[in-house]
């Protein structure tokens, strides 16, 4: 099983997803994680680690530019946009599955640096 981080592309390179963001058209999203797909599946690729759901509040943090903004609204339509095309095609020998990435606990960054603790408590 091969997994890549392919977030704006492969062989066809898109806008980075936070100037996707500002086209607020989903439906051209889907298109473009569609073709993104089928090149990666052609590549030798099964999996991609996209797309970034976190969202996007302090603009020094270093992964701005996978996320379509700080709009949760935004985000959430672009996110589903984004695994439907990657995974449109699943079966037809040009789809690839969609691992979103960065849900929970990581984005709550201070000052451009992730400060985010996970406690245990141990019993």
């Amino acid at each position: 099983l091969f997994m890549s981080d392919i977030i704006y592309g492969l062989k066809t390179v898109y806008p980075i997803p936070l100037g996707m963001g500002a086209t607020w058209d989903p439906s051209l999203i889907e298109k473009a994680y569609q073709n993104t797909a089928a090149e990666a599946y052609a590549s030798g690729n099964q999996v991609s680690f996209a797309p970034m759901v976190d969202l996007v509040h302090d603009a020094r943090w270093g992964r701005v530019l996978e996320s379509t903004g700080e709009d949760p609204y935004l985000n959430s339509l672009f996110a589903a946009s984004m695994v439907k095309g990657f995974q449109k095609d699943l079966g037809k020998n040009r789809g690839i599955a969609s691992c979103i990435k960065h849900f929970a606990a990581y984005g709550a960054v201070e000052s451009g640096r992730i400060t985010v603790l996970i406690c245990l408590n141990v019993v």
